[in-house]
């Protein structure tokens, strides 16, 4: 049974995608979306678009943006129709601040910055959240518990790092399990076999995790014997701790550019 609660998503875009997946069944969802594709599937679904060229009458309790930062001034006049005295706007738009997004609306309103991940889609997500009121944290969990863990962030700017780290893992770990597999096509040993076992591997060590509970290091250690293969080829990543060096640094370049992102926007 869906609550009476009304959300309206202004883009649907992959993580609007996701956030629709999970609320639609919950909540009473409207969108507004442009994208002609994106519009067809919707309506597959039965999700209602609205028309921003038609006055509504309708209220929400949270409006969630979720369009492109170069797309946000553009899509103000779609749904300022919709804003209250007070409304209360999620922004899951990286690099945007809060300040920006309230001295573009011109309205007193009630701002929550948000960075979801893929997962959120799944129940299995992590979404950094800031918000300036402090009494807002109950009704926002509210609304985001279906979506996987919730990590209530004291600084604003804290946004750019949840961003780079777990709005960008999941591209990280794809990676790497690509740059398995190309390894494994390389040595033409499985040929058309390298994805399913790439995702055995993955499904095995997911598995195994839920089982033992020890430190990742201590997890290491039972694969990688003194002196064994396993240990060598640990001991090349690790030299110099170059592998983290080079991951952490990744990283700060990711973070780095949702900064450069927001100052591009905000310095106007």
């Amino acid at each position: 049974m869906k609550l009476n609660k009304k959300i309206l998503l202004v883009g649907c875009g992959n993580m609007g995608n996701q956030l629709l997946e999970k609320w639609s069944n919950e909540y009473d969802v409207s969108v507004i979306e442009e994208d002609a594709q994106v519009i067809k599937r919707l309506k597959k679904k039965k999700i209602n678009i609205l028309n921003v060229q038609k006055r509504n009458d309708k209220n929400f309790l949270y409006i969630v943006l979720c369009t492109k930062p170069d797309d946000f001034k553009n899509s103000i006049e779609k749904f300022k129709q919709y804003i209250q005295n007070g409304q209360r706007i999620i922004s899951v738009m990286a690099g945007l601040n809060i300040k920006y997004i309230k001295r573009l609306i011109n309205c007193n309103v009630n701002i929550i910055r948000m960075m979801p991940n893929l997962y959120c889609g799944l129940g299995l997500g992590i979404c950094g959240v800031f918000c300036e009121k402090p009494i807002e944290k109950k009704k926002i969990n509210s609304l985001l518990h279906n979506l996987g863990h919730v990590i209530w962030l004291n600084k604003e700017s804290d946004i750019d790092f949840i961003t780079a780290f777990f709005g960008g893992a999941p591209a990280y770990f794809f990676l790497f399990l690509e740059t398995l597999k190309k390894i494994l096509e390389r040595k033409k040993i499985t040929p058309s076999l390298e994805n399913i076992l790439i995702l055995k591997l993955l499904s095995a060590t997911s598995e195994y995790l839920k089982i033992n509970k020890s430190s990742f290091d201590k997890l290491i250690s039972k694969v990688a014997s003194k002196g064994g293969t396993t240990e060598e080829a640990l001991k090349f990543l690790n030299a110099e701790n170059k592998f983290y060096n080079l991951f952490e640094q990744a990283i700060d370049l990711a973070k780095d550019k949702s900064k450069i992102l927001g100052s591009k926007y905000t310095k106007n």
